[in-house]
């Protein structure tokens, strides 16, 4: 403590956020079991500090939870973080360390001074999952001190429920019964928001003191927003009090979920005021960056689509924002030219190519939920902006946008010639170090869903060795995921191949997946793939040779030699062959195995006993 408590009232706020970490440290009651072993070595080491008896545990917590209490309840800056890491720490300080006095005396310190929201949540969340685990008394102590903290007055309960992050806690209501439907119990608490904004409605006090949270917290103020306008005389009137105080908080500090929750129950009784009030947006100094946010209050029909396009015209709100138009289903009825326009025209502006890779990728999904099929428009959008891809080292979060688009837009033999032009692109941009191939693996698989052939003759044309480099980089982009060729049908598969059989069958079987397990005991077996590339090649010694190359793993976990002895039992179902020269090849393949497979084994052998023996 004297350590700690130095830094939490230094004017330094640096020094503060390490003390803080450090006040959280000596506060934790839970996880105190290391990854390490400690008992062998020739230097002593332990954990640290052991207390040796309840009372050493009772005091180490005791003497912290003092500190805590007295920063908690002054006036220093400190004061809110502290109480903050209290209230993180409170669960498992009651139920595994059982500072069943101490917490009651600092909860009720703080509680002394004014509403602890994080608090009164903190024993709430502690009576829900853990009183089962307690005696009757311990019980009762703590509803106890859930009653005290509980909030009495209605700004209280606005900033207990509403202005509150916390999620998969059922709050209840005040006099409810506890359920475990979670389901139920969260649209429960979004009722009770409901009504705490028709509450705050009519009672300008509490507005008055609550308004600048309400513009700059987060919580359930969707739900909030809609049950005050439920329970305003003046809708315009309370918007405009609420765009006023948005104008007071910083840019980072302001948050529209209020206005939105407001503005959609709106549109419903009075959709002209709605439309106007989002007309105004579009321009307004302190809501045109937001805009994007107040448009997903409704369905875009085509004033909104209007509305959009002004928006973009004069500039004012920032591209990226743009993408959260595809939430909630806010673009499903807006038609398929005008959303192929919206889409281009977000894509053509500098960064805009995401925020409409994700307003596109939504309307595909939300038509595929829906179980109707995509206009030719969207379809055109779609291929349009693939068009446009450009590739960079940066890891693509839209890899899933590009994989289901994709799919679903380059059908036909226009897609076709889209995938070809994409994969030309990849394979230049992995030639001159401007993307990994590992970075696109979610684009591959779309592109090789809806245009196998297409896709192979993009990256796998020209000499060997560029057919080489294409069938790496559909490996590489395999790395996070299962063998992309796995998704090309071996008829697809086949059928490209046999473009160019002396080459392209043994390039392909160094790429496929050539082997699968065939049951719990590790056994492996050969792919149907891989049976048809070893019967239908022209050089089938080739092929052989290329999954026999693959045997050998060149990075692996466990044992090396165990993994080459049970591929290479593969050969066991190959000497029935025909072929005289394939089942000379097999045989001496299998000699030559079963030599690396001894020599591994000494190998490993060795390093066991190195390891073994080793003493530090």
């Amino acid at each position: 403590m004297s350590v700690v408590a130095p830094l939490l009232i230094s004017n330094d706020i640096s020094q503060r956020s390490l003390g803080l970490k450090a006040l959280k440290a000596a506060l934790e009651a839970s996880h105190f079991t290391s990854v390490y072993d400690f008992e062998f070595g020739a230097r002593s080491r332990d954990h640290g500090y052991w207390p040796q008896s309840g009372a050493e545990v009772k005091h180490w917590y005791g003497s912290v939870l003092s500190l805590a209490e007295t920063l908690a309840c002054s006036d220093r800056p400190v004061a809110p973080p502290v109480c903050a890491t209290v209230a993180g720490e409170f669960r498992c300080l009651w139920t595994i360390a059982c500072m069943y006095e101490e917490l009651e005396r600092v909860c009720r310190a703080i509680s002394g001074r004014k509403f602890w929201r994080e608090g009164w949540i903190a024993v709430r969340e502690t009576l829900k999952f853990d009183s089962e685990r307690f005696t009757p008394e311990v019980v009762a102590r703590l509803s106890s001190l859930e009653g005290h903290l509980r909030p009495i007055d209605l700004v209280q309960k606005v900033r207990a429920i509403v202005l509150s992050a916390r999620e998969g806690l059922d709050l209840d209501d005040f006099e409810g019964e506890s359920t475990d439907d979670i389901a139920a119990g969260m649209k429960r608490t979004e009722a009770i928001a409901h009504g705490l904004g028709e509450a705050v409605a009519s009672d300008a006090g509490a507005f008055e003191e609550l308004v600048g949270e309400l513009v700059s917290g987060r919580g359930r103020l969707t739900s909030f927003g809609q049950g005050l306008l439920a329970g305003t005389p003046n809708p315009k009137a309370t918007w405009d009090q609420l765009v006023t105080q948005l104008t007071t908080k910083g840019e980072g500090e302001r948050n529209v979920q209020i206005l939105v929750g407001f503005l959609s129950a709106l549109h419903v009784g009075n959709p002209q005021l709605a439309d106007a009030l989002l007309d105004d947006a579009v321009q307004n100094e302190t809501l045109a960056a937001s805009y994007p946010w107040l448009q997903t209050a409704i369905r875009i029909d085509a004033k909104g689509v209007d509305r959009i396009g002004r928006s973009l015209a004069l500039g004012k709100t920032p591209i990226g924002q743009y993408g959260i138009l595809a939430l909630g289903g806010s673009t499903d009825d807006i038609s398929g030219t005008d959303l192929k326009e919206l889409v281009l025209t977000i894509a053509a502006k500098p960064n805009g190519f995401n925020p409409a890779l994700e307003i596109l990728g939504m309307r595909l999904y939300s038509d595929d939920q829906k179980k109707q099929g995509h206009t030719p428009e969207v379809i055109d959008a779609g291929r349009e902006l693939l068009r446009q891809l450009k590739f960079t080292r940066k890891s693509d979060r839209e890899n899933h946008r590009l994989e289901a688009i994709s799919k679903a837009c380059l059908v036909g033999e226009e897609g076709a010639g889209v995938a070809r032009e994409i994969c030309r692109k990849l394979k230049d941009s992995v030639s001159n170090r401007e993307t990994y191939s590992f970075n696109n693996g979610g684009l591959l698989k779309g592109l090789l869903e809806a245009q196998p052939a297409a896709v192979l003759d993009g990256l796998c044309s020209g000499d060997e060795a560029e057919i080489k480099q294409g069938i790496r980089i559909i490996e590489d982009g395999s790395r996070h995921s299962k063998n992309l060729l796995d998704v090309v049908s071996d008829n697809d598969l086949l059928d490209w191949c046999d473009k160019e059989p002396n080459s392209l069958y043994v390039i392909v079987a160094a790429g496929i997946t050539w082997s699968i397990s065939a049951d719990e005991t590790g056994a492996r077996r050969w792919t149907n793939i891989a049976l048809a590339l070893l019967k239908k090649a022209p050089n089938r010694v080739a092929v052989l040779k290329e999954f026999v190359r693959r045997f050998s793993p060149l990075s692996w976990s466990g044992s090396r030699a165990t993994i080459v002895a049970s591929n290479a039992k593969l050969l066991d179902e190959l000497e029935g062959d025909s072929d005289p020269a394939f089942i000379e090849f097999v045989a001496q393949e299998k000699v030559r195995l079963g030599k690396e497979i001894e020599a591994e084994r000494r190998l490993e052998s060795s390093a066991d006993r190195a390891r073994d023996e080793r003493f530090e």
